[in-house]
Formats: C-alpha cells, structure tokens, sequence
C-alpha cells in the first residue's frame, strides 16, 4: 500500500496489521517524556523506556550491517541519519498516524517514509508478529541500493528487498532471507510467468500495477532470488547475482547483463518450477559482533519543545497539515527560539504553496541553528525556484546552496539544486557539470539528478554522453513524472540535433525574408539617456521559436531566454533598441517595452551564435507571434 505526501516519494505501511477496540485519542500524552538515541545512521525519538529504544536502535544498525554485505560494493551514503519515531504503544503511533485510524482503515505497526532529503520511519515498539518491521527492512533495503546503483530491473530490485527483509534479530543471531510462507502458498498454486516477462517487468506494467497481478510478481522475483542464494541446481549460485549487478552497476543494458548471466532461461525456469516445491529451511545466520549487545548510543531527555517540534516535522512531511501546525504553535509558546519548530513551519508554508512565507520561516531557524543544513537548503532552494528572478536572488541562492554544502559535503539535494540554478542561468556550466556528477555519485539512482546532467551536457554541446545517460534512464523510470522527464529529454535530443542542422546551413542576414511581419517600435523610457546603438552582430543568422520565459534588463542590455522543445537558449543584446522587433497576428500595447511586454510570449528569433556556445547567441531581431 502506497501513500504520498507533499514532499516524500513514497510511505508504506506494513502488513502485520493490528486489530483494537474503538479509537484512540487524537493526541500522544501531554505529559510523556520524548527522549533520543543516536547512532552513526539512525536517529530515534521514542515516548519509551530507554532500555527498549536503545535494544531497537542495536537492532537496526545490525541489520544495516548486513545489508552492506548484500551486493559488492554496496555503501551507505546517506547525507542524514534515518528518523525514526518509535512509539511506545498503539496510542502514540496513532498520534503520529491518524489517518489510518479514521474510518475502517487496515492499522499498520509500521510505516516508511522515503524523499530525496529526508526519511522518516513511525513504528510501534510493542507491535506483534514475527517480521512486525519487514516493510521497513525492504524499503531501508530499496533505500540503500538507490545509493548505490543507477538502475535495476523491477524484479531484481524488489526480489532482493523481499529477500533481505524476511528477518530477525534474536539476542546474538541474526536471521535474514527466511522463507516467506505467503510466497510459497501464491507460487504453489499459480504457474511461473515467463522469466523473459519477469525480466522486462517495470513500473508501468500491469504485472507491478495491478493488484492481482502484482501479488505473483513480488513471489516469483523473491523465489528467483532465493533460488540464486540457496538452490543447488546448476544455474543457481550467488556468483550469478552478483555478477549481474555487477554489470548493471557498469552501466551494461539490463538485457544484454540478463543475456550474459542467464544464458539458458527457460531450463532456470523449470529449476524454478521444481524448487518453489522444495522443503524451504535455509537462511542467512550471522552471530552478532562480539559486544554488539552491550552497544551503547548517545541519548538524551527532549526539552517539551522539541519533541513537540520533532512529530510536527513529521506530520508535515505526511502531509497532514492541521496536527502540524497545532504542534508547532504549541512548542513556540513553550520555546519561542526553538529552530526545528521555525524549520517545521518553513517545511508547511512550502508545501501549501507559500515560498515567501516559508522563506522566512526557514531563514529565522537558520538563525537561531546555524548548522542546520536542512534550513540553508531550503532557503536556496526557494531563491532558485522565485519566478522573480535577479541578480540578487541567484547570489542569495548559491550563498545558501553553498553553506548547506559546507554544513553537509554528502548532501545531495544541495548539488542536484545548485547544478540547476547555474543551468537556469546558463553560468558556469563547467561547474554545474561537476556538481551534478556529484549528486548523482551520491544517489545514482535519484531520477532527477541523472536528468540535469544530462541537460547540461547538451548545454555544453555534448549530446552523446547525454544521449547515454537518456538511455540509462530509461530502464529505471518508476512513475508518470518520471515518464514526462524521459520524454522531455529525449525531445530535447531531437531538437538539440536539428537546432546544430539549422546553425549549419544558416543563411546570410541579406537571405533572411520578413514576409508577413511588421516592424514594431518599442517606447524609449524617459529616464533613459539616447544613445548611438551598436552595429547589428556580424555572423551567420539562426531562427528559433518558442516561449519567452525569462526577460532581465539593465540599462538598455536585455538577456532573455527562449525555451522551446525541451531546450533553452540564452539570447542578449547590448541595446534592446538596436534590434529589430516584427509581429505576425499580435498587436503590441500602446507603448510596447520590450523589458516588460515579451515575457511569456511565443516568439521567433533571430540570433548569431556566440562562437562554441551553440546555445547561447545576440540577438538580431525578435518576431512576436500568437
């Protein structure tokens, strides 16, 4: 079961579902004592004893250890620890998780909450059952692979979290990868899909979409992963698996990597077949590190405030706004300088839609915590994202970017941003080229960050290392935003290649027809001194059309860029009244000023291409169209 909020990709819920008499309070306790307990990757916030949240916060990093042992060279390169809210008892996880106590809503024991700055994990610490946090294994699991990986075919990836997840940690044993009894009983009394369909499986397919088909394709890739870790048929062995993720990770094509490693398919098929009927009795048993159980982490009592601040955080980023705001304006009557509840309400305002609100917001809690990476990030974030663009912004964005980097060298979202913002102003793209190789080393598998290297390589006049990086891209899209990204970028592609064409066969100015267009002349501002205008740019003329996004001016010097097909071109000129300005079915305001009336508009231009910045040119002359 999946649920969005405003900021996460994803919360999932687990499936040991709870039952219980009538519903609870709204409210955790009032009075309860919130403390923390700190690891090297997890941070807990818990209402309970000490005792239990210190035995939880053991057990996770356990597992964790075991995860990095799941495929070679597998890091965990997380910018920020997990938060975890582990809640004393159904009470308080109802607090943390009121809307799947309102109506007749399945109950979980724990839900996972995965984005691109923060994780968050809601548990309870008295849930029942023998896998009570599996969700949380398989999508810590998913987590850490995303570091560490580009792209993997949908089967594998969630074969190996359900692998992974089946576990326990008992005193000084771990089990992982125990056989799941749901499984066997689905794969026992459906036939096996074809391992060619299991292979080409993704997230559009009806098989990873559609509930009842869904169910077989979790079972079917979990038992291929089982059989590839414990069978003892010729084509099983881990050496398989990890020489196919080992080839995925190079970049070779998900099926050519199938091709090399499974040779016979349809024989691995009918080994399949007979070992889903196998005695299912092996798993992973690992003694715990001598000490692991005397292991003690950093904890500490939370001031009222802050705790309060803490499950505000939350419930904003699982969008659930009201209880939000209840909570921080009650830790801000109990400590008005408390920087997380600031942080909170920044974290509101910019999910509502209110980025000059939530500016403020985030802009005090930097003051009051100045080593709050995730405050100086989202201030640069918004002056990057302000439709009113300047001079002055772009500087505020990339101070708060950078200090967000310097508080946090393995952040990011921070990189990903600031790669943007150069991008967007067409500045230093040697740079915006290696920041966002940084953040896609960080998160090979974040979308979004292998899409901005890839515009900025056409920027920069390389589409073949973008046109590899498009193609990689397309195996791993997960969603319809995703879907629209690819598309987006294959049609810049396209574009890219026929702008170079029209460069190159480019007429002479004295070639270039005016035919059905007439001259329109812009008003001179009065405070604007005359001037003798430059002649116009000697070169060959180019012609683009498309939207006129963005219009700056200074004196009588206009830049402008000009989107059109999924690419962008940043045009200027020294003296906007020196360039020639048509209309073709549009009638210009009375006293037409270029600075203030092109924005927003369709347009072709005329431009002459700076020398080896295929897109980036002076303009020549601008025809307004409807």
């Amino acid at each position: 079961m999946t649920h969005k909020a405003t900021f996460f990709r994803t919360a999932v819920l687990a499936l040991a579902l709870l039952t219980g008499a009538g519903p609870w309070a709204a409210a955790a306790p009032q009075h309860s004592t919130w403390i923390e307990v700190r690891t090297p990757n997890f941070q807990i916030v818990s209402d309970a004893p000490e005792a239990k949240v210190q035995q939880l916060a053991r057990d996770f990093e356990l597992v964790r250890q075991v995860f990095l042992q799941a495929a070679p060279g597998l890091e965990n390169r997380a910018a920020l620890p997990l938060l975890v809210l582990a809640a004393r008892n159904e009470k308080t996880l109802q607090s943390l998780l009121p809307e799947y106590w309102e109506g007749r809503r399945a109950r979980p024991s724990a839900v996972y909450v995965g984005g691109p700055e923060r994780n968050f994990v809601a548990l309870r610490l008295d849930a029942p059952g023998r896998h009570p946090y599996h969700v949380i294994y398989h999508e810590y699991f998913h987590f850490l692979m995303r570091q560490n990986y580009p792209v993997l075919p949908l089967w594998l990836s969630e074969g190996l979290a359900e692998f992974w997840s089946h576990g326990t940690v008992r005193d000084d044993r771990i089990t992982l990868g125990e056989p799941s009894p749901e499984h066997l009983a689905l794969l026992r009394k459906q036939s096996l899909l074809p391992l060619e369909q299991l292979f080409a499986a993704d997230s559009t397919s009806p098989l990873y979409n559609e509930e009842e088909k869904a169910g077989l394709f979790y079972a079917q890739s979990w038992l291929l992963v089982h059989y590839l870790m414990f069978g003892e048929g010729e084509l099983a062995g881990r050496h398989r698996l990890d020489r196919l993720l080992e080839l995925l990770r190079a970049g070779v094509a998900s099926a050519e990597a199938h091709r090399q490693v499974f040779r016979e398919p349809e024989r691995l098929l009918r080994e399949l077949k007979a070992y889903r009927h196998a005695r299912f009795r092996d798993a992973l048993v690992l003694s715990t590190p001598e000490g692991a159980a005397r292991w003690p982490y950093p904890a500490r009592a939370l001031a009222a405030a802050e705790a309060l601040a803490v499950r505000a955080n939350f419930h904003v980023h699982t969008n659930r706004p009201v209880e939000a705001r209840a909570l921080i304006e009650q830790a801000l009557q109990l400590d008005p300088r408390q920087p997380l509840a600031y942080e909170a309400m920044g974290y509101l305002h910019y999910a509502q839609g209110e980025p000059e609100e939530a500016a403020d917001w985030f802009a005090r809690a930097a003051e009051l915590d100045s080593e709050s990476c995730l405050a100086h990030y989202y201030l640069g974030r918004i002056e990057a994202e302000s439709p009113r663009r300047g001079e002055q912004r772009w500087v505020r964005a990339e101070q708060a970017l950078r200090r967000a980097l310097t508080l946090n060298p393995a952040f990011a979202p921070a990189y990903g941003t600031l790669a943007q913002l150069f991008l967007r102003n067409y500045r230093e793209l040697e740079e915006a080229q290696r920041l966002a190789e940084r953040a896609v080393a960080l998160e090979p598998g974040t979308f979004s960050y292998q899409a901005t290297l890839a515009r900025i390589l056409l920027a920069r006049g390389d589409p073949d290392a973008a046109h590899r990086i498009v193609e990689r891209m397309r195996a791993g899209v997960r969603n319809e935003a995703e879907q629209q990204q690819l598309a987006e970028l294959e049609s810049a592609l396209v574009n890219y290649q026929s702008q170079l064409a029209r460069q190159q066969a480019a007429r002479l100015p004295d070639q270039i027809a005016r035919e059905n267009s007439a001259p329109v002349t812009p008003a001179t501002p009065t405070a604007q001194p005359p001037a003798r205008p430059p002649a116009p740019p000697a070169g060959r003329r180019v012609q683009a059309e498309g939207i006129i996004t963005e219009v700056v001016c200074s004196g009588r010097q206009m830049e402008l860029r000009l989107d059109f097909g999924g690419l962008f071109l940043h045009l200027q000129t020294p003296d906007y009244e020196a360039i020639e300005y048509l209309a073709s079915r549009w009638q210009p305001p009375p006293n037409f000023l270029p600075c203030q009336h092109l924005k927003n508009r369709r347009a072709g231009i005329t431009y002459v291409v700076v020398q080896e910045k295929p897109f980036r040119g002076e303009i020549v002359s601008i025809e307004v169209r409807p």
